[in-house]
């Protein structure tokens, strides 16, 4: 009878839920594919029903092999599925993928409603529930399709968190459901790294919630384990038993994760990520201060913002800065809060550990605290996070409703905040329309911020408007001098553009002065999009014979810094054919094909070699294979058909 009535009275707030859903989302499904969504989505061949299901498990969320030293290293294969699916039914119309994403969003909030109300009572858990659903912080996971590997590990964190439950009881354990919640704590860490963190959730549960262990309690568990463990409680064996189950299926996986990324970390630069390669204490003081950025974000999500990098958020330099203030306020309360929960006795105790085990544990992977990251502040990763500060707020607002005088201010508060939430996220859903509004709407908000400005500069490059192209990416030196991208940007418009191949280098040379030198004993990493100053500024040169050779070690000097960047090998095979020099030529070639096998253009340019060598029947098989590889490259399809009638018997 208990289990029939929670159904029927969750029923009205699912539906509830629904509305607010379809209020603050529906006009989200207009939008486009914009950000993050254009490489994980357009420019991932992972999704496309041609691609060999496999791959899927092979490479990262962005559609590189995972063991390339590029690689993301972000391993999502099952949210990589899920966009397959969608390509398979309606291919690249955004519609598709953005409903998925708001009825994911709307089917994780219906289960916080029927997995809470363990923890919260029922007008608590309806709080927490469209609290969840309206935070305007999660446009970013919901609108930004990408964000689905928020959501969908989300999803199987709170079912595995359920079974979990289920197969806790005080007096057994029923291992099925013990199973069961590895199994899908492997389906959440498949769809977002961030998964894993469930395991940590349940043993809280396990210690906090289920057994009502607080900070003293746990102490004498620890004195009796080392010294009298044979008077250890009856049930401590069995909880034991399902943590180290559990906590041993976390480590396994976590290996297994690690076997699959190989020996190699993630690559991210300065302009990913400032101050994870700042010095000491700058880089400790501006990490520990974006703790109660992402907070603040959290209680007052105005403004949003696409990206938090280069000088959106200036790094802290010394001790004085008075933004440590912010940082020094952060660690009290948290430390305040947290002792109320570890050392209480009362349910509202243990209520505080459930909900600091969904803010701390899953935030911590992206804190930039442990290992570097590719990001300064994303609002996505505070999706998960904002489960556990949903409910701080909803059980706040039960204790002010017990205060007579103060329950007509807790019920306004909340209407305001519910009000004004959803507001927000509808008008933020439209700052995420394409490309160009995302970008535009965050230079009202960060001026400062470089790569938004090279961003929206692309847009109106892409639309033709190259005057407005060069205004913005000149505004990008100017508003940050030392972003190298934003002068490669100038010079390529007026390159590329405007055919000003004079003050093309003069942007190019500024540029390379501003290529970080190498320092001895440390490994330089330096991005495609840096190299490609030297390929560009060869472009320029070879367009005059005099200056071949110094076009030569343009290309040979980006080859140099990046042995994988494509377009040097190609421009310089291609200039050592028109110079007649073969053999150097094959070389350049055949060293590309060695890591990129498949590379059409390399194969096709070996063809042309082979012609130039008169070789015919090897040029022949050359201009085949690139055909085998793209039946549509029109230049190796002309190329042999004319091989093919000027051949004859005596050439094979």
């Amino acid at each position: 009878m208990e289990s029939s009535y929670c159904k029927e009275s969750n029923l009205l707030p699912s539906l509830i839920l629904l509305v607010a859903c379809i209020i603050c989302y529906s006009n989200s499904l207009q939008n486009g594919l914009c950000f993050d969504d254009t490489k994980v989505i357009i420019g991932n061949m992972d999704i496309r029903t041609t691609t060999p299901l496999q791959q899927l498990f092979l490479n990262d969320y962005w559609g590189r092999p995972l063991h390339e030293a590029t690689s993301h290293k972000s391993y999502r294969p099952l949210t990589i599925l899920s966009f397959r699916w969608n390509y398979a039914i309606h291919e690249l119309d955004p519609m598709g993928y953005h409903l998925i994403n708001v009825l994911l969003h709307w089917v994780l909030s219906v289960l916080l409603v029927n997995v809470f109300q363990i923890f919260l009572s029922r007008w608590e858990t309806n709080i927490f529930a469209i609290l969840f659903m309206v935070h305007p912080v999660h446009t970013d996971a919901v609108t930004g399709v990408v964000g689905r590997a928020d959501i969908l590990a989300a999803i199987w964190m709170i079912l595995a968190l359920a079974s979990y439950i289920r197969g806790s009881q005080h007096r057994k354990t029923n291992w099925k459901f013990i199973y069961l919640t590895t199994f899908l704590t492997t389906l959440a860490m498949l769809c977002k790294e961030q998964g894993i963190t469930i395991v940590a959730i349940c043993c809280g549960y396990e210690m906090f919630w289920l057994r009502k262990v607080n900070f003293s309690k746990g102490l004498h568990l620890a004195e009796t384990l080392f010294r009298k463990p044979r008077n250890l409680p009856g049930w401590f064996n069995k909880s034991l038993q399902r943590m180290i189950s559990l906590i041993l299926f976390g480590v396994g996986l976590l290996i297994l994760r690690i076997y699959l990324m190989g020996t190699n970390m993630p690559i991210f630069t300065k302009d990913d990520n400032p101050a994870a390669v700042a010095p000491t204490p700058v880089r400790q003081l501006t990490q520990w201060y974006l703790l109660p950025i992402n907070v603040w974000l959290l209680l007052y999500p105005y403004p949003l913002l696409c990206d938090y990098t280069r000088g959106t958020i200036p790094l802290v330099q010394s001790i004085t800065d008075p933004r440590n203030l912010a940082t020094l306020t952060f660690i009290i309360t948290l430390s305040v809060i947290s002792g109320r929960a570890l050392m209480g006795h009362t349910k509202t105790s243990r209520q505080l550990c459930v909900a600091l085990s969904f803010v701390v544990f899953p935030f911590l992977p992206a804190s930039n605290l442990f290992f570097r990251v590719g990001f300064v502040v994303a609002e996505r990763i505070l999706y998960v996070p904002s489960i556990g500060f949903s409910m701080l707020i909803a059980m706040g607002m039960k204790r002010l409703t017990h205060v007579k005088r103060l329950r007509k201010l807790a019920y306004l508060i909340f209407i305001l905040t519910i009000g004004l939430h959803a507001a927000k996220t509808i008008r933020r859903n439209i700052d995420w329309k394409s490309a160009k509004t995302l970008y535009m709407s965050g230079l009202h908000i960060a001026r400062n911020n470089s790569k938004l400005w090279n961003n929206a500069g692309h847009m109106f490059f892409a639309d033709n408007d190259m005057s407005t192209a060069l205004q913005y990416f000149k505004q990008g030196t100017i508003e940050d001098p030392g972003h190298i991208s934003s002068y490669i940007y100038v010079g390529r418009t007026y390159h590329q553009a405007m055919n000003n191949n004079s003050m093309a280098m003069k942007y190019f040379r500024k540029a390379e002065l501003l290529i970080p030198p190498q320092i001895p004993g440390k490994k330089r990493h330096i991005d495609k999009n840096t190299v490609s100053i030297y390929v560009s500024m060869a472009r320029i040169l070879k367009q005059d014979k005099t200056n071949y050779l110094e076009a030569i070690e343009l290309y040979k000097q980006a080859i140099s810094l990046r042995h994988d960047f494509v377009d040097a090998y190609l421009d310089l095979g291609s200039l050592l054919i028109t110079m007649n020099n073969l053999d150097e030529a094959a070389e350049v070639f055949e060293k590309l094909l060695k890591f990129e096998p498949n590379n059409v253009r390399g194969i096709y340019n070996m063809g042309v070699v082979e012609f130039n060598r008169k070789n015919k029947q090897k040029a022949i098989q050359w201009f085949e294979k690139c055909l085998q590889l793209d039946p549509a490259f029109t230049q190796a399809k002309t190329s042999l058909e004319h091989l093919k009638e000027n051949t004859t018997s005596e050439d094979i």
